[in-house]
C-alpha cells in the first residue's frame, strides 16, 4: 500500500511475489499490478481526511503521535483509532473484508485467552 500511496504503480512490473499464475481473475493470478490500480481507485474514493492519515500513517510512516500533532487530533489513541476507521473503510471499497468460516472462529476462540468470553459452539445439521 505505501507505493499505490506514493503514486508509484509502475513499480508493479519489477516485483515477482510468485503465487499461481494460470487463472482468468487478476486477484487470483498474483497480477501485482491490477491490484494496486484498485488500491488507487479505492483510495480516491474515500474522503480528504481518510486519505489523509493514510497517507502519513502507510506512505510517510509517521508514528500515531506525530500523526496526532500534524492533525491536531489531540491524542494517539484519537490517530490510532481514525487510522484503523479509515483503514476499514478503504477495505470495505475494496470488496470487504475476507469472509470466515464457523470452524476459524472456534479455532481462534481455542488460541484466545482464558479470561476472554467464549462463543458458544454451533453443532451443525450434518452432525
Amino acid at each position: 500500500m505505501p507505493s499505490v500511496l506514493r503514486g508509484e504503480i509502475n513499480v508493479g512490473h519489477k516485483l515477482d511475489l510468485g503465487g499461481v499464475r494460470g487463472t482468468s481473475a487478476p486477484a487470483e493470478g498474483g497480477n501485482l499490478m491490477a491490484m494496486m490500480i484498485e488500491i488507487d481507485y479505492a483510495y480516491w474514493k474515500l474522503s480528504k481526511d481518510d486519505r489523509k492519515i493514510l497517507f502519513l500513517r502507510h506512505a510517510e510512516s509517521l508514528e500515531y503521535k506525530l500523526i496526532a500533532d500534524t492533525l491536531e487530533l489531540g491524542s494517539e489513541d484519537t490517530a490510532r483509532m481514525r487510522q484503523r476507521r479509515a483503514l476499514s473503510r478503504l477495505i470495505r471499497k475494496l470488496g470487504g473484508f475476507k469472509p470466515y468460516n464457523d470452524e476459524d472462529l472456534e479455532n481462534n476462540n481455542e488460541d484466545s485467552s482464558d479470561n476472554q468470553e467464549q462463543l458458544p459452539k454451533v453443532e451443525s445439521e450434518t452432525e
